[in-house]
């Protein structure tokens, strides 16, 4: 084999190895990255210290570099970002993604509204505020018509009644659902969960 040809393709073997070894180490990176922040999240849970979710956010930036811990280093972090009323840093954060970073198209938007909405609330604008959740419901509603599926949507059911529960009365609330439940007989435990949390046992 001529030794030039034989050189390049030692390179290239060198060099695939290299890459992929490198992959690897930086996969690993990131899954520790991420069992720490869980971890720190877990120390904020017995002594309520703040520092660990700071600690927590500073591990998630390592696992938000592969894909492969991305999409649950986003929601751990927004809910790190909700944890400590930095409704500022979690604007500047969702808002530096991108729509396809989620799982489904109307989430990008509803977490970057409810920190919008959250914000308002804490300046005492409440008006303001049901306001902007009523919009984010919208699009929720707008998205689960355009599904047109028979499948009962969990994910996206979890987040409407999260964010009505914000402006609507406990009465609409349980006609909602009481009317899923008919629609949807097979996941009427799951229904049954919502009415607790925002029906029976939310103040």
């Amino acid at each position: 084999m001529n030794i030039f040809k034989q050189l390049v393709i030692n390179i290239f073997i060198v060099g695939f190895l290299t890459s992929c070894n490198g992959q690897q180490k930086q996969i690993r990176q990131c899954d520790s990255s991420y069992r720490n922040a869980k971890f720190m999240i877990g120390k904020y849970g017995a002594s309520s210290d703040k520092y660990f979710l700071l600690k927590a956010l500073q591990s998630l930036d390592t696992s938000l570099e592969c894909e492969t811990t991305k999409a649950k280093s986003i929601n751990l972090k927004i809910t790190i970002y909700s944890l400590l009323e930095d409704y500022e840093g979690g604007l500047s954060f969702v808002d530096s993604l991108k729509a396809t970073d989620f799982s489904k198209p109307y989430e990008r938007k509803m977490y970057s509204n409810i920190f919008r909405a959250s914000k308002l609330s804490f300046k005492g604008d409440s008006t303001g505020s049901r306001i902007v959740y009523s919009q984010i419901a919208s699009d929720i509603h707008q998205f689960l018509k355009n599904s047109k599926s028979d499948i009962f949507d969990r994910e996206a059911f979890s987040s409407l009644f999260f964010v009505e529960s914000k402006y609507l009365t406990k009465p609409e609330i349980s006609k909602q659902l009481d009317t899923l439940k008919i629609k949807f007989p097979s996941d009427s435990n799951f229904i049954d969960m919502l009415m607790k949390q925002y029906v029976d046992s939310y103040p």
